[in-house]
């Protein structure tokens, strides 16, 4: 058993005959809550005494928004559940750097669902489930589409660089390129970039900025298998 990075908790939700990830998350949160009743009389003393009573759980997720992935669910989708009044087969995925997993697995309906607009970032939204019924855990990992799960490099500039490359980004879909929390969804394979564009050269798996990087710039990128 091994330490467990964020980047490696995954909400999925079962749909279609098919487990999908809500595609770019950036956290995740499962709660568990188990109610009490005080059971103190008259004689027991000092201390008060209490009983189990009721179990609840929520989950929650905030990310960013990414719409026309395959076998994904994105924030339309997310939507559609909602308005549809939907109760949705929910897990809570966390894999560990040994590849050793454990979830819960429930039945929840959408709470909350918001999104908003920065002029200067990515959309982004916020999501909240409400548990109905038991948790179910489980160490077994969600069988998916391989193509399907979004995957996260990361590199750290070392100052006045304008590209970043990696074998791992080889012919794959690139859906975003974020330096330094600023997000470069206009990815281009051909030409030169301009404004928030990146360049990808897939044969090299090659990510060209229009800027040169600082020293100490965090630059990550998300992929997925084609």
């Amino acid at each position: 058993m091994s330490l467990i990075k964020g980047e490696n908790v995954i909400i999925y939700v079962y749909d279609g005959g098919m487990w999908k990830p809500i595609v770019c998350g950036r956290s995740c949160t499962i709660t568990t809550n188990a109610e009490t009743i005080e059971t103190s009389i008259t004689g027991t003393g000092a201390w008060r005494t209490y009983e189990y009573a009721a179990l609840t759980w929520s989950a929650a997720m905030d990310g960013a928004i990414m719409l026309g992935m395959n076998n994904t669910l994105a924030l339309p989708d997310l939507r559609a559940y909602q308005f549809s009044r939907v109760k949705m087969l929910i897990r809570y995925e966390r894999t560990d750097e040994g590849g050793d997993v454990y979830l819960e697995e429930g039945t929840g309906l959408i709470k909350t669902i918001s999104d908003v607009g920065d002029y200067q970032d990515v959309a982004t939204f916020s999501i909240e489930f409400q548990g109905s019924g038991p948790l179910t855990i489980s160490f077994t990992p969600t069988p998916i589409d391989p193509t399907a799960k979004v995957k996260r490099i990361e590199y750290t500039a070392t100052g006045g660089e304008t590209y970043f490359e990696s074998a791992s980004l080889i012919g794959k879909d690139i859906l975003d390129v974020v330096v330094d929390g600023i997000g470069r969804s206009g990815i281009i394979t051909s030409g030169s970039p301009v404004d928030q564009e990146a360049l990808y050269t897939t044969g090299t798996g090659r990510i060209t900025l229009p800027i040169p990087m600082d020293a100490g710039m965090n630059l990550y990128v998300l992929y997925q298998d084609i």
